[in-house]
């Protein structure tokens, strides 16, 4: 069995940081995380749930597990942060409240060759077709008002028609690993 190399993660609108320190101190292989948010309030929730999660300060807006990982907080914008960092991630989370298709430029240009994207969208009313002209200028899709039941499936497929566009865009291929719906509100797809 093969060792695998310590990977990275960045969650790029992290809120209170839960889901960054999760990564890091329940998945062995993670090393590092990086729980980003463009609000000040964030970031001190962050600090505070870093400490209570048993990590320590190491410098500012850095914290340090009982293993060595680290993680670290960042108060910037998704999209420039994502930008500033081309390549160095292995993972990277994206759950925006709402559409998610403007982040996937620079979420593609983040990641490490191979490294996985887990993205989720809120707007199911663009996705679905009540708002088609937003889904168009989003996702580059036209949906089919097809009703209720096929609306989470043609959700998930122009999600992943979008992320496999962003991809292209600079070179690169999708494989979809797992693609969820849950009812009317929420669709998540993770790709490699």
């Amino acid at each position: 069995h093969e060792r695998q190399a310590p990977a990275v993660v960045l969650d790029a609108m992290a809120g209170s940081g839960v889901r960054a320190l999760r990564y890091l101190l329940e998945v062995p292989r993670v090393c590092g995380a990086v729980a980003n948010d463009s609000s000040p309030l964030a970031m001190a929730a962050i600090g505070a749930n870093a400490l209570l999660s048993g990590l320590q300060a190491a410098g500012a807006h850095r914290y340090t597990a009982p293993d060595g990982s680290v993680l670290e907080a960042s108060c910037q914008d998704a999209v420039a942060y994502m930008h500033e960092h081309p390549g160095r991630f292995d993972a990277l989370c994206l759950d925006p409240c709402g559409s998610v298709a403007e982040l996937l430029p620079a979420a593609v240009r983040c990641l490490k060759v191979g490294g996985l994207l887990c993205a989720s969208a809120t707007d199911l009313g663009a996705l679905s077709g009540r708002f088609g002209e937003q889904c168009a200028a989003r996702y580059g899709a036209q949906p089919l008002r097809s009703g209720a039941k096929l609306a989470p499936e043609l959700a998930m497929r122009m999600l992943l028609a979008s992320a496999a566009r962003a991809a292209g865009a600079v070179g690169r291929s999708i494989r979809p690993l797992l693609s969820v719906t849950f009812a009317d509100f929420f669709v998540r797809v993770i790709v490699e």
